[in-house]
């Protein structure tokens, strides 16, 4: 190189952005849509797959942490098996049934067991004291001893928003506000769509043991047991008679 003339270094290609960080040299280029760094070789950082990382200052790599973190979260929180990161289920498990509400059920609901008329018998007499809820429309009702008549509470969202927090406030004074207590919730058979719908509504309320008694009454007088004459019980605890 001639005194008084100093060499230029040659242009990037077309497309290259390239930046200086530091006397190290660290650069970043961009080609086509892709990144990569370049530092001294002792600077090591894992990125996601698609971030190709030799080495990097202090500031990049904080930000490449930062970066993989969100990630990592985000894949998280998509993952509809993943409850932690919510705090409960995931909000599409809740879709209720709004019409028609009659028609086959089907053989599960999201965050509750199936049992029988066996299984509810034999909770009857379960120390913890489980609550029965029949959710069956009407103006009148026969149902398993014990069971406490809900009309409406298995009525979709959509055509009474109010319901949800008018049934959370009865089953709360029912469970004694102990949402670990098992609850069993029914109608009148497996083609009542009602009782699905407030099998979702414990579940919105945060029950953890919640069970459905899909074959409902018509499955408990099959069994040979007796049904039992109730009124309406949003306002007191009713009797049985």
């Amino acid at each position: 190189m001639r005194a008084g003339r100093s060499r230029l270094s040659p242009a990037p290609p077309a497309g290259t952005v390239r930046t200086r960080h530091n006397a190290a040299g660290s650069d970043t280029d961009v080609r086509s849509g892709r990144l990569s760094m370049r530092q001294h070789p002792s600077a090591t950082l894992t990125a996601p797959s698609f971030i190709r990382v030799e080495d990097t200052d202090m500031h990049t790599r904080a930000l490449l942490a930062a970066g993989a973190a969100l990630l990592a979260l985000a894949a998280c929180q998509a993952d509809p098996r993943n409850t932690a990161v919510t705090g409960g289920p995931p909000a599409e498990s809740f879709a209720m049934r709004c019409s028609p509400m009659v028609g086959e059920t089907p053989p599960s609901v999201p965050f509750a067991t199936v049992i029988g008329a066996d299984e509810v018998a034999k909770l009857q007499s379960d120390p913890r004291r489980p609550v029965f809820i029949d959710v069956a429309s009407g103006d009148r009702r026969t149902t398993v001893p014990g069971a406490t008549w809900l009309p409406g509470a298995g009525i979709c969202d959509r055509d009474s928003p109010r319901m949800q927090a008018r049934f959370e406030e009865r089953v709360a004074a029912l469970t004694e506000n102990d949402k670990s207590r098992p609850v069993v919730v029914f109608c009148p058979n497996r083609n009542c769509w009602l009782s699905y719908n407030g099998a979702i509504r414990l579940a919105q309320a945060g029950y953890t043991d919640v069970r459905w008694f899909r074959d409902g009454t018509d499955g408990w007088r099959s069994s040979g047991r007796p049904l039992v004459r109730v009124e309406p019980g949003w306002t007191t605890v009713q009797a049985s008679r």
